[in-house]
């Protein structure tokens, strides 16, 4: 019982099938080692993030209400501005901190062109109540904030800084 029908195992082809049944193989086994435990537990969602993410420490205090209990005067200005509706921490980083311990923990003040230019450059993608301008030809050299109060960033003598 030796003929050529039973060699089927010295064929180009069987050998290909071989490997392709071992990377499978390999692929389910080394994805069920890799994927956590917990994974699944929520949805498509690995359980354990869950506790991951309470272990972390607060970054973010509440808000802008947050900060409004101690800079009335910013809060007021920045109230009336066009940027009312985003938080202090969008421009002032993560200021959790700093309610509990002023003098020590203190918010970035962001200067330099570059930072306005993040959410104000002229940029198609964006959306068109964002005011653009044109950061390299738009008064270039000083920063913004020598010509616009960031809190309420209006033109000079449209109540903008003086």
């Amino acid at each position: 019982m030796s003929g050529p029908h039973l060699k089927f195992y010295h064929q180009p082809w069987f050998r290909a099938f071989l490997l392709v049944v071992a990377i499978v193989i390999v692929f389910f086994v080394a994805r069920d080692l890799a994927t956590p435990a917990s994974f699944g537990q929520y949805g498509y969602y690995r359980g354990q993030n869950v506790n991951d993410w309470a272990t972390r420490e607060v970054a973010f205090s509440g808000g802008s209400t947050t900060c409004q209990a101690c800079h009335q005067d910013k809060h007021e200005a920045w109230a009336a501005g066009p940027h009312a509706g985003i938080n202090c921490e969008s421009c002032h980083g993560p200021a959790a901190a700093h309610p509990a311990n002023p003098g020590q923990v203190r918010p970035e003040v962001p200067a330099g062109r570059e930072f306005c230019a993040l959410c104000h450059d002229i940029n198609v993608a964006r959306a068109k109540a964002v005011q653009q301008v044109d950061v390299a030809q738009h008064n270039p050299g000083p920063d913004c904030t020598t010509c616009h109060n960031p809190h309420r960033p209006l033109p000079v003598g449209m109540g903008g800084k003086q």
